[in-house]
């Protein structure tokens, strides 16, 4: 249970990255973005909702196509590349492949198992808990780091300001001195 359920919300989390990537890409890489990320958020929610993992074969396919993003993009040449912001396709990707991951455990413990075995919350619940944890540690930042997220803003940049420089052969001034004690008339 906590396998299946870990492996839907990475597959949510790495869907959710892939989309939040859509937009500001170009339209080749918008197509597959779409039509990785989208598969991956519907087959975490049907893996949440149901007791056993969706069609896992095609769940490995999917979770391990998208590391093909960055060679595609690198084929493609450098306006692909410079379209997919690095940090947030790397966070998709692990999410993607962690997802993968946890579907070819949990295929294997059910080889393993003839019985299912009864659940205990003292274990189910902190391990969802560290699980969640680590896929929104990845998620989050990866999303940030998208235009979505609002990290590929344009911003300007302003020069520092100067102090004016005294004109030649004009009397120096005396430096201002900060007030650090000013007088206390109040006493």
């Amino acid at each position: 249970m906590v396998i299946r359920t870990l492996a839907g919300i990475t597959a949510i989390g790495a869907g959710v990255v892939h989309l939040a990537l859509v937009p500001g890409t170009v339209l080749p890489l918008l197509l597959v973005l779409a039509v990785i990320g989208a598969p991956q958020v519907a087959w975490g929610v049907v893996a949440l909702v149901r007791r056993s993992v969706p069609s896992p074969s095609l769940a490995l396919m999917g979770g391990i196509a998208p590391a093909f993003l960055f060679p595609l993009a690198a084929v493609g040449g450098d306006a692909l590349l410079s379209a997919l912001p690095t940090a947030a396709l790397l966070g998709a990707t692990v999410l993607s492949l962690g997802a993968a991951f946890l579907v070819a455990l949990h295929q294997r413990a059910e080889r393993r198992q003839a019985e299912p075995r009864r659940t205990r919350p003292a274990v189910v619940l902190p391990a969802l808990a560290l699980g969640v944890a680590v896929i929104a540690g990845i998620a989050t930042p990866a999303i940030a780091a998208s235009e979505l997220g609002g990290t590929r803003a344009e911003v300007i940049e302003q020069q520092p300001e100067q102090a004016p420089q005294p004109e030649p052969g004009a009397p120096e001034q005396p430096a201002e001195t900060p007030d650090f004690l000013p007088e206390h008339t109040d006493h």
